[in-house]
C-alpha cells in the first residue's frame, strides 16, 4: 500500500487548481474570511516582503540582540545579533495558509502573529530543518515503527498512528527530532486546504514518566512552531495515570486544540475513519505493516519530489510570501 493509499488517482491540472483560489472552501485550519483579516494577512505579507527586512541568522545570534523584545513585532533589530534577509525557501514556506494558521493561534493578534512568525523562521534556522532527512538518529527512531502515516479521514486528512509504548530510544531529543521530521513530511501528503492531521494514539503499554515528559516536549514545539496541524486526535488504552495526564498537557495547548482530544472514543463508530482505511488493530480492514527501511525510504523521496514539483510552480507563480497553496498544489500525492 503506498503512502497516499485513499487519495484520488485523478490527477488535477495546475490551472483547475489555480480555479479553487476563488471558490469558496471550507478549510479546517483557516479562519482568515473578514476583511479585517484579510487586511491582517496584507499586513503579514507586507511585512515578510520587505527586502530590507533581516532577522536573526539563528536563536543564538537573536539572543544576542538588544532590541529583541518577546511579544512585540518589532523587538527585533538595534542589536548586536546577526542578521539575514528572508530566503527563497522561507518565502516559500510563508504560503497564505501558514500565515492563516499563525493568525489563528494568535486570534488575530497582527503584531503576535509576525512576532511568532519570526521565532519560527529562527527556530527553522537554528534546528537545521534540512539535516533531519539525513539523520541516522531520526532514522533510527523511524525504524522502530511506533509513528506512521497511512491513509486519510473520511474528511480527507492525513492519518497519523502513533504507539508510546515503544517510545525506548536513546532519549527526548532524539524523539523530538523525530517528531519533527514527521511533521515536515507530512506536509507533502496533505491534500490542498486540509493541512491538518487526525492522530490515532494507542497508550497500550505505556507508563514511564520520561515518555509522558518528551510528551509535553514535542508539544510544545508543535504548539509554537507547527499551528492547527491538528484536526483530531483519538486515545485509547489509557491507564488510570494517563487518564490523570492527559488533562495536565491542556495548559500546553489552546482551548481549540484541547477540544480536539478524545478519549475512549471509536473513531469507526463516529464515522471519522472507514473500516476499510482504519488499521485492524483499530477495529478496521487495513492490513498496512510498517516495514524499515522501504516506508522509511519511500516518505523522505515522497517528501523530496512532492515539495521539490511544489516549489517548481510556487516559484513559476512569481515565488511571493503569501501565495496560496491552492496555486500550486497538483491535487494528488502519490508514493515513490
Amino acid at each position: 500500500m503506498g503512502l497516499a493509499s485513499g487519495l484520488s488517482s485523478k490527477r488535477s491540472s495546475i490551472a483547475s487548481i489555480a480555479s479553487l483560489h476563488s471558490a469558496k472552501r471550507k478549510d479546517s485550519t483557516s479562519t482568515t474570511s473578514s476583511n479585517s483579516q484579510e487586511s491582517k494577512l496584507s499586513a503579514v505579507v507586507a511585512h515578510f516582503s520587505d527586502p530590507d527586512l533581516g532577522i536573526a541568522a539563528s536563536e543564538a545570534e537573536a539572543a544576542l540582540d538588544k532590541g529583541y523584545l518577546r511579544g512585540w513585532a518589532g523587538g527585533y533589530g538595534g542589536g548586536t545579533g546577526r542578521r539575514l534577509p528572508i530566503a527563497e525557501e522561507e518565502r516559500f514556506w510563508l504560503s497564505r495558509q501558514c500565515i492563516e494558521r499563525f493568525l489563528d493561534a494568535t486570534k488575530g493578534d497582527l503584531a503576535q502573529t509576525i512576532q511568532r512568525l519570526t521565532d519560527a523562521l529562527i527556530w527553522r534556522r537554528s534546528f537545521g530543518i534540512e539535516g533531519l532527512f539525513e539523520d541516522p538518529e531520526v532514522e533510527e527512531e523511524a525504524a522502530r515503527g511506533r509513528h506512521f502515516y497511512n491513509g486519510y479521514d473520511t474528511a480527507g486528512h492525513l492519518l497519523h498512528y502513533m504507539v508510546p509504548s515503544g517510545m525506548d530510544s536513546k532519549g527526548g531529543e532524539q524523539q523530538i527530532r523525530h517528531a519533527i521530521w514527521l511533521a515536515e513530511v507530512a506536509v507533502a501528503l496533505f491534500k490542498p486546504g486540509l493541512g491538518a492531521v487526525t492522530m490515532l494514539v494507542d497508550f497500550g503499554g505505556a507508563s514511564s514518566s520520561k515518555k509522558y515528559t518528551i510528551t509535553v516536549d514535542c508539544t510544545t514545539v508543535m504548539q509554537a512552531h507547527y499551528p492547527n496541524r491538528l484536526h483530531n486526535v483519538y486515545f485509547r488504552n489509557m491507564s488510570p495515570i494517563m487518564s490523570t495526564f492527559i488533562p495536565l498537557t491542556y495548559p500546553f495547548m489552546d482551548p481549540k486544540t484541547a477540544a480536539k482530544f478524545h478519549i475512549d472514543e471509536d473513531p469507526l463508530q463516529e464515522g471519522t475513519v472507514d473500516a476499510d482505511t482504519l488499521i485492524k488493530e483499530w477495529g478496521g480492514k487495513s492490513t498496512f505493516v510498517h516495514k524499515h527501511p522501504e516506508y522509511y525510504n519511500d516518505l523522505n523521496a515522497t517528501h523530496k519530489r512532492v515539495m521539490g514539483e511544489r516549489f517548481t510552480r510556487w516559484r513559476t507563480l512569481g515565488g511571493v510570501v503569501g501565495e496560496d497553496e491552492f496555486n500550486f498544489f497538483d491535487g494528488e500525492v502519490r508514493s515513490s
